[in-house]
Parts: structure tokens; sequence; C-alpha cells
């Protein structure tokens, strides 16, 4: 494998791509978690909803959006990631938008449910499919600085609501602007970004040592090559590698259901409100930071160090929760910045290290619904583990479930996708492009 540095020179065309990547996930989550806990109240008092009801239809969204993924993965080897990442934005965007005027329920939910849906896999999948072919490299520094959007879509989300609609008085013009923002979006990546950056004059990793011509041969003899990948949903689901990196990235995040309780657990410990609420807000800046540092540490030691290093701070930090002393929740704090940070950046990283350029989509399509699927689960078992015994307890909880996530992936061996391969007589493209 190719030595690869751990400078930000992405190229002109490569940073308009990481910038329209990191205000996908900044603004998806805004919106979202603005719905939840921001909006959807003062709706459900408007309209004469109950609150507890239309809530959980979020957790029912998320299951359903476990189904999405996988249709769409199987969908993505026939069709252009960037056609469909710019019919899910303008959908967003206009449901956004349309979300504060809607009274009729089932008309909300809908709304409400592709808000959800769209996240998910515009968001994750459709950029990680975009973020595998622009950067096969340097994934790990790119997709520290775009899931940044994450942690501080959450954290500076909740301030910017409250600044744009001034205490909740001018809800519509919140989401006015987010969806406009959004459909912006859209229209940036119809036109400004490709499936492939040698589609638009642009060299993978923005690696000029080849020449344009060579550039456009080796992509069409790829692509042509990657259609005959052995990496079927079958074969995907027949190897354990698959089920060991899909469990311990579903089971690292289960962490971030610790940011469901923070306030009150923070209260809990002998700090007001006053003070709880700009650490959650540090917190989530926090998590920016960390995700830049997962990203340097992926690009530098490989993906699975990376993720063994985020599973020890999530264990660290639990016991620390666990002990409530007050210097040792500061020390937490900063952990849980640095998880919050990683843990939505290395499943995309370690299936484009493993799997390859060109059967990326084949193994993330199969890979993300099962992540999902486990990860989605950590805030209803915090919340409820929380409420039923005690925040120690839920951190108990979330400190075994993170060391589980570590046992899953130490067996990983990088190279082990190369060697079925070889057994299969399949030949990736990447050996022969230089991006291997």
């Amino acid at each position: 494998m190719a030595k690869t540095d751990a400078k930000s020179n992405f190229g002109v065309r490569g940073w308009i791509f990481v910038i329209y990547s990191f205000l996908t996930f900044f603004f998806t989550t805004a919106t979202s978690d603005s719905i939840s806990n921001l909006a959807l109240p003062a709706l459900c008092e408007k309209y004469g909803w109950v609150y507890e009801n239309m809530v959980s239809w979020k957790s029912v969204w998320g299951w359903i959006t476990v189904i999405f993924l996988a249709a769409c993965g199987q969908l993505l080897r026939k069709i252009s990631p960037k056609k469909t990442a710019t019919v899910l934005a303008l959908i967003y965007g206009v449901g956004a938008i349309l979300l504060p005027h809607v009274s009729a329920k089932a008309i909300f939910i809908l709304i409400y449910g592709i808000t959800g849906i769209g996240a998910t896999v515009w968001g994750q999948q459709l950029n990680g499919a975009l973020t595998s072919n622009w950067f096969p490299r340097k994934k790990g520094l790119v997709i520290g600085w775009t899931t940044a959007g994450f942690p501080l879509g959450s954290g500076l989300g909740v301030l910017l609501y409250n600044l744009i609609s001034r205490g909740g008085q001018n809800m519509p013009l919140v989401y006015h602007i987010y969806g406009g923002i959004i459909v912006i979006l859209g229209l940036v990546v119809a036109f400004c970004i490709t499936d492939y950056p040698e589609q638009c004059g642009c060299f993978p990793d923005n690696d000029k040592n080849m020449t344009r011509e060579q550039a456009d041969a080796i992509l069409a003899q790829a692509i042509e090559a990657s259609k005959k990948s052995i990496w079927t949903p079958k074969k995907m689901l027949s190897i354990k590698e698959s089920w060991f990196i899909a469990i311990s990235n579903g089971l690292s995040l289960f962490f971030c259901g610790t940011m469901s309780v923070l306030i009150p657990r923070l209260m809990a410990a002998g700090f007001s409100m006053q003070q709880a609420i700009p650490i959650m807000t540090v917190t989530a800046v926090l998590g920016g930071v960390g995700s830049y540092v997962m990203g340097l540490i992926d690009t530098k030691w490989g993906p699975k160090n990376a993720m063994i290093f985020m599973d020890i701070l999530a264990i660290v930090a639990s016991i620390l929760n666990i002990i409530s002393w007050r210097p040792g929740i500061y020390i937490a704090i900063v952990f849980t910045g640095m998880v919050l940070g990683g843990s939505a950046n290395l499943l995309m990283s370690l299936i484009t290290s493993m799997w390859g350029r060109y059967s990326f989509i084949n193994a993330h399509g199969v890979l993300l619904p099962i992540n999902q699927l486990l990860g989605s689960a950590g805030t209803i078992t915090v919340a409820q583990v929380a409420a039923r015994y005690s925040y120690s307890g839920a951190y108990i909880v979330v400190g075994i479930v993170s060391l589980l996530s570590l046992l899953f992936i130490l067996p990983v061996k990088e190279d082990s996708i190369l060697k079925y391969e070889k057994e299969a007589g399949y030949e990736r493209p990447e050996l022969h492009d230089g991006l291997e």
C-alpha cells in the first residue's frame, strides 16, 4: 500500500466536496435534533398532539431506515451516487421547509420520517460512496473533516435554532433557512461534484503523478472490472470479518446514547443547569475536534488502530462517570467529545481500506444496515437504564458494550479481504491503478 501523507491538500474541487459533505452532516443533524427536541413540543402544544406518541416515531423511522439502507446499498451498484444524492437533498430540503406548516398529523409523521431516513441515507451512505471514490487513500483525513459536522450540528444547532427563532417565537424561519441551505447543497452536488474525480478533470486524492489520459483509461478499466466484484450480499454475510466490523462499529455507537442523559447526569453530579448546558455545547465542539484527530490517527496508523483507541477512550470515560469524581468528569467530557467525533468516521474508512475503492458500495450497503440496527438502540437503552436504575448503571452498560466493541475489532486483519479475493481468483482494479 502506498504511503499516505496527512496533509489536507485536496485541491479546489476536492475541498468543494469536503465542505459540501461537512454541511450535509451539520444541517441534517441540526434539523433532526431541533425537530425532536425543540419544534415538536411546540407543535404538539399547538395542534393538541401527544408528544410521547409523536417522538416515538423517531425510533420507528430508525428501524425503517435500515430497510432503505439495504435497498439503496444494492441500487447504488447500478445507479449514480451523485444523482441519488441530488434527488434526496432536494426532497429533504423541501420537506424541512414545509414541516412547520403541516397541521395534519399523518403528513407531519411522513415528513418527520423523510428527515430521519434522508439524514442517514443521503448523509452517511451516499457521502461514504463519494468519499471512497474521491479519496481512496486519504479517506481517513477527509472523513475526519466532514463528520465533524455530526457533533457540531448537534451542539451548535440548538444555539442556531434559538438565535434564528428568537427563543422559539419564529420557529418556521429556522426550517425555511435550513431547508433552503439543504436545497442549495442539492444543487452543489448536481453541478459541482461527480461520482469520480477523473470525470471532472481531477485525480484521486488530488495525486497528479499520472497523466490525464492515464487516469481516464484506468478509471474506465476499473469500473468495468468492478462489475465482476465477488462481494455480493451473500458473500459479504458469509465471512466473519463483515460481522466483526459491523458489530464492533455498531456497538461503539452505543456510547453516543450518553448524550441523551448528559445534562441530567451532570446535574446529579452537582452541576447546575446553567453549568450543564455550556458543558454539553463544549462536548459537541470537542466532537468536531475529535473527528479531525481521529482522522489523523486513521491516516497515520490505520482505521483499525483508530477504532481500538476510540473504544479505549469510551471505556475510560465510562469508568470516570461511574466514579462520579468531578475532575474525572471533566476528563470524561474531553474523551466523550473524541468518541463522538470518531464514531461516525471509522466504518467508512475500514470498508474503503479493506474492500477498496471499487467494491466500497457493495460492502457498505451490507454493513451499514447492521451498524444502524445496533447503533440505533444506544439512545433508548441508555435512557431506560438511567430512568429505571441510575446514571452510574447506564455508564456500566455503556462501558461493557464499549469493551465488547473492542473485543470484536481486535481479531480483524486488514489484509484478510485480499486473501479471500485471491482464493476466488478475483484481482481488484486498485492493484493496477496505484490506489491500493
